[in-house]
């Protein structure tokens, strides 16, 4: 997601994120708190709502329509048939259709946003995980390259000192 504007306001995206019911970083509390934000966040809740009471006052209007008088009216004046078809059929679905469109608008930016956030922390982790396989692979081969292991370095070192004739009293 976008970080806030220079101005502090919401950006697009954390406004579309709001609208999806995305927030994870409070900006919700942040247009409740900012006249402008808060104005803009209304009038798109407004818009999206008008377009949902559209299609429940087609959809209630269709199923109540009773068959018999959308099939007279559509024989008895054939000059009115362009009408009849334009707002029982047309009308309502490019209003749906619409609605669907302004949803789309909004919820994808903001599901592709946290898509791509997912990602790049996936491969933050994948990344810190192969810094601490190369740490311990590192540490693997400075312990298998000794002559002696560590624990045993004093003895080695007292035994060399010996065999080469000096003593640890001397």
């Amino acid at each position: 997601m976008k970080r806030r504007l220079a101005n502090g306001h919401l950006s697009g995206d954390e406004i579309s994120a709001l609208l999806a019911g995305l927030d994870e970083q409070g900006s919700r509390e942040h247009a409740q708190g900012c006249e402008i934000c808060g104005a803009e966040l209304a009038k798109l809740q407004a818009a999206l709502l008008l377009v949902r009471d559209g299609g429940r006052d087609w959809a209630a209007r269709v199923a109540t329509a009773p068959v018999w008088k959308a099939a007279s009216a559509w024989e008895s004046a054939p000059a009115s048939r362009w009408v009849v078809f334009r707002e029982a059929w047309l009308r309502p679905r490019r209003l749906a259709l619409a609605g669907v469109l302004l949803g789309a608008m909004v919820v994808v930016p903001a599901l592709r946003e946290r898509q791509f956030r997912m990602e790049s922390e996936a491969l933050r982790v994948e990344s810190t995980a192969q810094i601490s396989d190369a740490a311990l692979m590192a540490q693997v081969d400075l312990q298998v390259s000794r002559a002696v292991p560590e624990p045993m370095e004093s003895l080695a070192s007292l035994l060399s000192d010996r065999s080469n004739g000096t003593s640890a009293t001397e």
